[in-house]
């Protein structure tokens, strides 16, 4: 198993923002002076040497440092975690044997400060070397390690990525029938580690693995291949969903050995790659580009520097794809710090010196933020020993003066690595030796504050109108910084909440809330607040009620001629209501009256109708016996008529006819005076029942008198 050009120092180390004695820019104070801040030592062991470092830093400004720790019996893996805020805590230890050795750990950090770290750990049966892993949790610390491949021959020199959600990709070099190759093995929030997987199918050795992932998960690997006649560099690329790619060769095939891969991806998933490779007689540094639906392009050379060897090239970028490579070139026989600079849709533009040293300044390390800035950290020679210098890259503006990172100790420093968090500040780790054993420092580079403190007021709101005299203002701000409200001092608690009183006059008041940072940054903010006197309100709604209660008067004593002349109404018609009763009273006595009348006519009318009844029944036997008597008066005529006819015929029956005839004439007489007497009775009889019934009616109740 191989390794080229340092990429065996594996292991991250949690670098810091700053304590709050040191607090950022970013709402805990600014530290005044910025840059490069005092070295701190991680760990103090002093039975044993430690080395080499990592780190590796999320967005959230914690940083994790991880090495590999010799305690006089069995190296072991440690680390130490960098809290935003905090500052540095204690070392502690990350593998859970007591036996094994452990070495050569590698470190990942995701947005919320959760991290994966892994390692290769020996393995006294099986004589062979595995990779294990172990997980620190937020609020719950680092867990037990375990072992995340079960491979019956030897694996090692692993690296670790983890997305902005805590998943990890771990790569490694697996020994597989005699050759080495490719590995990995996903770690999945909620799930843990899967099943480990050969990401290349070549038949011959790979080895020196480099990776990078986004936030969403998408991964690149890159490690120089062996195909028999030299070594290229290959790449595949892990899609959430899709898993691994095929592997596929990105180097100039045929230029020579291409070996110390590096790679970074951007947030769409594409990727830049950077190599050294041999050809004409030296090395130079290489890169190419990965597109998304495109795929690989096609190598390029970033310098053409033909009188010296290019290594170590290390490459980073802004996560939008803009990307920024360090190397070492020698002139004669001293190296020095390149770099060259990618912009897209513009592509790379022309090498340029990073420091000016007389002396050899190599192995250039590299950590880029999303501005776009770079710091560059690398050993620097003093002709005596090596420290830890630096220069930043600002964009527009260029490299800057190198300056001193580690101690100005009497002994060397060595294996140097730098990473960057999400708000630009930048953790430096390296190996230092004090005579006896290597130990693990750290410095942090706090970018220039210029960005002025968060403030809001958020009570009362811009425009409140209010009857009181004073007003009570709230907010936010950054703790620490010096706040004046409408000229006053205004303390700020430890949260960045504020409260005070201002007292307001009539009319429209403005408030000004201005908060001052150490590094002099400021914020101002504005409401306008109106204040009416509740005592002028009072007096028009004063005058208004009085208006109110006159118009109120004068309609009450309208009220009152109404109701004296609705009164006056009412009595009259009170007494038309007495009259009226009188009258009433009057007519019912009429009616009591008629009503005896009636019943004593009624009373009458019964005789009468019983002697009509007798009346009518003798009229029909009168009748009856008219009929007999007009059937004899017939009988008489004829006897009449023939008596006649007789007289004619003798005279002496003429008398006799004649008495007889004035016998009968009488009778008739008599017959007819009574059928007119029977006539008048019953004529009387009528009108006399008709006369009872006319009296009823006549006597009924009398008519109301007319109002």
């Amino acid at each position: 198993m191989r390794s080229v050009l340092g990429i065996i120092y594996c292991a991250f180390v949690a670098m810091c923002l700053i304590s709050v004695s040191v607090a950022s820019q970013y709402g805990l104070g600014a530290d005044p002076n910025e840059g490069w801040g005092d070295a701190e030592l991680l760990e103090y062991n002093d039975a044993g040497g430690a080395e080499p470092p990592q780190i590796a830093a999320g967005h959230n400004g914690d940083a994790f440092a991880v090495w590999e720790q010799w305690d006089g019996f069995r190296h072991s893996v440690w680390s130490n975690r960098y809290v935003y805020d905090e500052g540095w805590g204690h070392a502690e230890r990350l593998d859970s044997t007591d036996t094994e050795q452990t070495s050569n750990p590698h470190v990942g950090v995701d947005e919320s400060g959760n991290a994966v770290a892994v390692w290769q750990q020996w393995d006294s049966v099986n004589f062979k070397h595995d990779v294990w892993s172990n997980r620190y949790i937020v609020g719950e610390g680092w867990g037990t390690a375990e072992l995340i491949e079960d491979h019956s021959e030897e694996a090692g020199l692993s690296h670790v990525v983890v997305d902005a959600s805590g998943n990890a990709t771990a790569v490694w070099e697996q020994v597989d029938s005699g050759h080495s190759h490719i590995w990995s093995n996903r770690y999945v929030v909620g799930e843990g580690w899967g099943m480990a997987e050969e990401i290349e199918a070549y038949v011959e050795d790979a080895f020196s693995i480099d990776l990078a992932a986004n936030d969403n998960g998408e991964v690149v690997a890159v490690w120089s291949q062996w195909e028999g006649a030299q070594y290229n560099i290959s790449s595949n690329r892990y899609v959430v969903g899709d898993g691994w790619g095929t592997a596929e060769i990105i180097s100039a095939e045929d230029s020579g050995y291409a070996e110390q891969a590096n790679v970074v991806i951007d947030s769409s998933g594409n990727a830049t790659a950077v190599w050294y490779q041999w050809g004409d007689g030296v090395y130079d540094v290489w890169s190419n580009r990965y597109v998304v639906g495109e795929g690989w392009g096609t190598a390029v050379l970033l310098e053409d520097y033909d009188s010296g060897d290019s290594t170590g090239p290390r490459v980073g970028n802004d996560g939008y794809g803009n990307a920024l490579v360090v190397w070492m070139q020698m002139a004669g026989s001293t190296y020095h710090v390149w770099s060259n600079r990618y912009v897209v849709d513009e592509g790379w533009g022309v090498p340029e010196l990073v420091e000016t040293d007389e002396l050899s300044a190599w192995i250039p390390m590299l950590a880029v933020d999303h501005s776009g800035n770079a710091t560059a950290l690398w050993l620097q020679s003093d002709g005596i020993r090596n420290y830890v210098s630096s220069s930043r890259y600002i964009v527009g503006e260029g490299w800057g003066i190198a300056e001193r990172v580690s101690p100005s100790e009497t002994e060397s420093a060595s294996y140097q690595r730098v990473t960057v968090d999400g708000f630009g500040n930048v953790f430096a780790v390296w190996a230092q030796y004090d005579g006896i054993r290597s130990n693990i420092w750290a410095s942090m580079y706090l970018i220039p504050d210029i960005t002025p403190p968060i403030l809001t007021i958020d009570s009362p709101s811009d425009g409140f109108t209010t009857q009181t005299g004073n007003v009570l203002v709230s907010g936010v701000t950054e703790p620490g910084v010096a706040l004046r409200v409408n000229g006053l001092s205004i303390g700020v608690e430890s949260n960045g909440s504020f409260v005070c009183t201002v007292a307001l006059v009539e009319g429209t008041n403005v408030i000004t809330a201005i908060a001052t940072d150490v590094a002099n940054n400021s914020a101002s903010v504005s409401i306008s607040v109106t204040y009416i006197d509740p005592i002028h309100e009072i007096e028009e709604q004063l005058a208004a009620a009085l208006d109110a209660l006159a118009t109120a008067q004068t309609e009450l004593d309208a009220a009152l001629d109404e109701l004296a002349a609705t009164q006056e109404d009412l009595d009259a018609a009170l007494a038309s209501l007495e009259a009226a009763q009188d009258l009433l009273d009057q007519a019912l006595a009429d009616l009591a009256s008629v009503e005896t009348l009636l019943a004593d006519a009624l009373g009458d009318g019964d005789i009468l109708q019983g002697q009509l009844n007798a009346a009518l029944l003798n009229l029909t036997a009168a009748e009856a016996e008219l009929e007999d008597a007009l059937d004899d008066l017939s009988a008489l005529q004829d006897e009449f008529d023939a008596a006649q006819d007789e007289l004619a015929g003798t005279s002496e029956d003429l008398d006799d006819a004649q008495s007889q005839n004035l016998m009968l004439m009488v009778t008739l007489a008599v017959f007819a005076v009574l059928a007119v007497l029977m006539s008048v009775m019953y004529l009387g009889i009528r009108k006399k029942m008709a006369g009872a019934k006319s009296d009823a009616s006549d006597t009924g109740p009398p008519e109301p008198p007319e109002e």
